[in-house]
């Protein structure tokens, strides 16, 4: 079979730039569509594919230099330089293990990423049968990424039998982030009782005897008991497993409630659990909440309210860039914080009369230990 159908080995070596490139991207964009809205995924990738085209232009021009046609040597170093910064920010910088890791960890896997990448690029290098060749696998593979990772992610069961309930009773849902009951506290900590079990106890909470997480982490935890059965519900596919708290798909759980004139309503105050879909009432985040630029809300996706430290270049910076030329600080003080959107679905939900209502708020606060600490 004949691979030389691009005889130029300068077009043929960026091709290969962009191709492997953009499958680094690809490779995290599913979980940027399913953790925001589709429009502030939309808006992100197009950064990071201009982000990408600055990078073949750079390459493009040293290529075609006079003078630095003579280094063959600077021009692998460089394209080497840009591939091992795209293997960083898409996947290292987005990794647990990595962002966990100590810095000697982290230098050497740096190092390493940069001497694989340097090694490719030279054997490569003006070798055009072989870059034809790389440009048709990972033309494939991305088309593959495009097939299996951007298929509609609905579920609804249609299997099970209408289970009525009898009484309209209203059923709010409180999910903390990070407290654990007496008990826990008292086994693992050596603390006799911790005091928000008293204050949600005198105001008549109904503390769960066996409340902990069946699944980790939060969407996990959240999606599997909307799901109401987590061992089922860890056999569906991923890109189904993270749809059913957003309302993207219809659990058996929803389908009791929804056949019992139930109005579902979800919430979390960071847009973490993706595309709003038909299959809850309302599902509410920062974003439901009016502020004084509406519009900024749109650019800002889930990633940027867990910022990792500089040091990251996290995704192509695309935070910083927001925070450089888009938002400024008076807009960032525009966003209402998690106190407020809490009350505020608190107060929506409380105020419904029209049918009876089930409702999940997850609150943030306390939250977890994160990379910053």
């Amino acid at each position: 079979m004949n691979f030389s159908f691009l005889k130029n080995s300068t077009l043929s070596l960026i091709i290969f730039f962009f191709l492997i490139s953009s499958n680094l991207i690809l490779s995290i964009l599913p979980s940027i569509f399913n953790e925001n809205f589709t429009f502030t995924a939309i808006y992100a990738a197009i950064y990071f594919y201009f982000f990408i085209l600055i990078e073949v232009l750079v390459i493009f021009l040293f290529l075609k230099s006079n003078f630095l046609k003579k280094s063959e040597w600077f021009i692998i170093l460089i394209i080497s330089l840009f591939l091992s910064y795209n293997f960083y920010t898409t996947i290292l910088s987005n990794s647990s293990f990595f962002i966990f890791s100590i810095y000697k960890i982290k230098l050497a896997y740096c190092v390493a990423v940069f001497f694989i990448s340097f090694l490719i690029i030279k054997l490569i290098f003006k070798k055009t049968r072989a870059l034809n060749l790389l440009i048709v696998f990972y033309f494939f593979i991305n088309i593959y990424y495009l097939m299996i990772n951007f298929k509609e992610n609905t579920y609804v069961n249609d299997q099970i039998n209408n289970i009525e309930i009898n009484s309209d009773v209203n059923i709010h849902i409180f999910s903390f982030e990070a407290l654990i009951p007496n008990s826990i506290a008292n086994l693992n900590l050596n603390i006799e009782s911790v005091q928000y079990d008293k204050i949600l106890k005198d105001n008549e909470f109904q503390i769960l005897k066996n409340n902990f997480a069946d699944n980790v982490a939060t969407s996990e935890s959240l999606n599997s008991l909307l799901f109401g059965n987590a061992e089922n519900w860890r056999n569906l596919p991923n890109n189904i497993q993270h749809s059913f708290f957003a309302g993207r798909s219809l659990s058996p759980l929803m389908k009791i409630l929804k056949n019992n004139k139930y109005k579902i309503y979800t919430g979390y105050f960071h847009q973490y659990m993706g595309q709003p879909g038909r299959y809850v009432d309302e599902y509410l985040t920062f974003r439901s909440i009016k502020i004084n630029d509406n519009d900024l809300v749109e650019l800002y996706p889930s990633f940027c309210q867990f910022k990792m430290p500089w040091y990251h270049f996290q995704i192509f910076g695309y935070c910083d860039f927001l925070k450089l030329f888009i938002i400024n600080n008076n807009d960032e003080n525009n966003f209402k914080d998690a106190k407020e959107f809490n009350n505020y679905f608190i107060d929506k939900v409380m105020l419904e009369k029209s049918s009876p209502v089930f409702s999940l708020l997850h609150i943030y606060s306390p939250g977890h230990v994160t990379a910053n600490l």
